[in-house]
Formats: structure tokens, sequence, C-alpha cells
């Protein structure tokens, strides 16, 4: 194939069970719906746990999956702060890994005029270095390791 110009891409995509994707991951839709419960339920260690949970999905899938679990523009959570978060995931996860990024992260809703994770004041000029720049436009501004889990 390779003399012709050409590529063949394989893609395995796991099967669906009455209409509904075998791999347990869920869209950035159905996690903001997760979120706003958190949130409505005064519970935003749950809600925080929920966007790791959203990033931990959509980086272990295939980008074909990931423009599946993204397409949709999520419920508003009730919390502008994890809308932002929300949509700076999503954006994060689709431009890392090759997907196309949904329209809908781009939306002006998505975006706060700046929210650090960390409470600990005298963290966030570290938190204002270390930013990615995705996160920065949505006005989310995070620690390196904030985003990841143990």
């Amino acid at each position: 194939m390779e003399a012709s110009g050409s590529k063949l891409l394989v893609e395995i995509i796991p099967a669906t069970i009455n209409g509904r994707w075998n791999d347990a991951r869920e869209s950035a839709a159905e996690r903001s719906s997760r979120v706003a419960d958190a949130i409505r339920g005064n519970k935003e260690e749950v809600a925080f746990r929920n966007c790791l949970e959203l990033i931990d999905d959509l980086n272990a899938v295939t980008p074909y999956r990931l423009e599946q679990l993204t397409r949709d523009a999520p419920p508003f959570t009730g919390d502008s702060r994890y809308d932002a978060l929300i949509a700076a995931v999503v954006e994060n996860a689709c431009v890392c890994n090759g997907a196309p990024t949904p329209p809908w992260v781009y939306e002006t809703t998505r975006s706060v005029e700046k929210w650090y994770l960390t409470d600990i004041e005298s963290l966030h000029g570290e938190a204002d270095r270390e930013t990615p720049p995705i996160y920065r436009r949505h006005g989310v501004f995070i620690l390196e390791d904030e985003l990841s889990r143990a």
C-alpha cells in the first residue's frame, strides 16, 4: 500500500449491547449530569472525582470513540467553574488524542474568569505558571499534579 501512497487504518471498535457501547466509558454529557447531582448534594469532592474519571475515560479510548463521547454538549452543572473544567478536560483530551474538538467547548458559557483548583493561596503563583494553555483559556488554573491520579 505504501507504494501507492495510500494508508490503511484499522480501528477495533467495541460492540454495542442494546445500542449502548460495551466499553463502560461515560460521555462528557453523562459525567456532567453526575457532577450536577454532586453539586446539588453539596458534595464538591464527588463532583471533582467525576471530572477525574472523565479524564480517565476520554484518555483510554480511540479518537473515533473519543469523538462520540464528546460530541453532544453536556448539560450545565449549576456551577460555572465545573462547566469550564469539563470543557477544558474535553478540549485537552481531543487535542492530545487526535480527535475533532466539539464546537460546544468554545462557548463563552464554558469558561470562567479565574478559578484555582487549589484553595492554598500560596500555590496560586505556581498554578499560574503550570496551567496548560487550554485550561487557562477556560479560566481553570491548576497545579501540574491536580488532574492526575495516584
